[in-house]
């Protein structure tokens, strides 16, 4: 352990650190949903449920990656490997990392526990069952969305469960974060966080489709078969942009927002859809453009952040 610790670059590859921006974005939306609403923002909850976050979405990497090498899913060669698709590629090539894997799992899901117990004492007692039920939901699923014998990725639940990790359940914990309860008004601003973190999963289920078919991990896209599958993809940014619309109906000043989306797809995104709607069975001609696919997750994300923090301004 102690050559490890030498080695941070590896223990980020480990964790996969360039997705855990991941879990910031639906924390952040939620935190600024809730000071627009009350007018009052409470730095050290956020920062406690940041630290929370932080550490479920380090358990959950980690635990994909061990549960996907255990159940052979992830078998793809490291050089076919993209940046936004497989695991970190880590126990492919030194098998002998398993249980340092496991102990940074159990790490991460250690620290998430640490700043919960912080957070309970800064919040109502009201809030504490659904806080709890919220962080009880995440940990079952940051290791039982791969591990056996629940596997929801194997299974055609796991986009489900990766949209309602990445949306309602972040974004709710985002919202307890100020001291807020969870009442009804927050609806229209649960979906999108989730929807987005689900385009990387469904592009990246395209890109690995062989691997993950010889491990059976059967997730939608491989049920519904490539072909289909594209129109799934197509759908759920169809649905980003109409929550966008949603969002913009309810507050005005979020129209922006709305209409730099619509930009970004227009002139961003047309080489990305060619690609997928001609060669969608085509693993590597998809990892090619596969950096369009994370461009629009960012900046649909980003732009959410900052149309609902523009209604601040104007508050």
């Amino acid at each position: 352990m102690a050559a490890f610790r030498t080695r941070p670059a590896m223990l980020l590859q480990m964790m996969r650190a360039q997705f855990l921006i991941g879990i910031l974005f639906p924390l952040t939306a939620g935190m600024l949903i809730a000071v627009h609403h009350a007018a009052a923002f409470h730095l050290l909850g956020f920062l406690l449920v940041l630290g929370v976050g932080l550490g479920l979405h380090i358990a959950t990497n980690v635990y994909n990656d061990v549960y996907d090498t255990l159940q052979h899913a992830d078998t793809a060669d490291q050089a076919a490997r993209g940046t936004l698709s497989g695991g970190s590629g880590l126990l492919l090539a030194n098998p002998a990392l398993m249980s340092t894997m496991k102990w940074l799992a159990r790490s991460g899901l250690l620290l998430s526990l640490v700043f919960f117990l912080a957070f309970l004492t800064q919040i109502d007692t009201r809030l504490w069952p659904g806080l709890i039920l919220i962080y009880g939901t995440s940990v079952f699923l940051s290791k039982y969305y791969t591990a056996a014998p629940i596997k929801l990725g194997y299974r055609g639940l796991g986009e489900l469960f990766v949209w309602f990790s990445f949306g309602p359940l972040a974004v709710m914990l985002g919202i307890l974060s100020q001291n807020l309860p969870l009442e009804p008004w927050i609806l229209p601003y649960l979906p999108l966080t989730g929807l987005t973190t689900l385009t990387i999963q469904w592009y990246g289920q395209l890109m690995d489709e062989p691997s993950d078919r010889a491990g059976g991990k059967r997730g939608l896209v491989i049920r519904m078969g490539t072909s289909h599958a594209r129109y799934g993809y197509l759908a759920l940014h169809l649905l980003i942009l109409t929550n966008f619309l949603y969002v913009a109906w309810i507050l005005p000043t979020f129209l922006w927002a709305f209409l730099a989306a619509l930009i970004v797809y227009l002139t961003v995104s047309p080489r990305l859809w060619i690609t997928l709607w001609r060669q969608y069975d085509q693993p590597p001609s998809l990892r090619a453009v596969s950096l369009y696919n994370g461009a629009l997750y960012f900046t649909d994300s980003l732009l959410f952040l900052l149309g609902v923090g523009s209604t601040l301004l104007f508050h």
